[in-house]
């Protein structure tokens, strides 16, 4: 079975540039690959190379008072409070690149259905409770 440059790219994120390591149906398939593709092998020195830059990369240290400004920052944010409604969702609108009639029309759908729920306007239950409100009153009447 051939393997296509895509899927050798994905095997080589995914497992790494040692095909030994790959599981076994991928194994065979990718080291024909590398035999049959220039553009898999360029892909794979392209993958070593980059592999060799992370090992060889230090961490860096933080810089002096990393922790000082973290803190003071959340202190900051703590000041401000919360958004209110409207700040909130033009954050939301902002963030997540929402036109902002979208998410009115959201924010009104959520509202009516709310509504909706809390005050059910069934006629069939407004239509039993006045028949037993009128057999009440009957009941009432006549035992006087």
């Amino acid at each position: 079975m051939a393997m296509h440059a895509d899927r050798f790219r994905e095997c080589l994120l995914l497992y790494g540039t040692d095909l030994e390591q790959w599981p076994a149906e991928a194994r065979a398939a990718g080291w024909q690959a590398l035999d049959q593709s220039s553009v898999c092998r360029a892909l794979r020195d392209d993958h070593v190379q980059f592999e060799a830059v992370l090992r060889s990369s230090e961490p860096q240290a933080p810089r002096p008072g990393l922790e000082g400004r973290i803190i003071a920052a959340a202190r900051r944010r703590e000041r401000a409070g919360y958004p209110g409604l409207f700040e909130f969702l033009s954050s939301c609108s902002r963030d997540l690149r929402i036109p902002a009639p979208v998410l009115v029309a959201a924010a009104v759908l959520i509202i009516g259905i709310v509504i909706g729920l809390w005050m059910p306007s069934d006629p069939v239950l407004a239509e039993s409770e006045s028949a037993e409100a009128q057999l009440f009153s009957d009941s009432a009447t006549e035992a006087l």
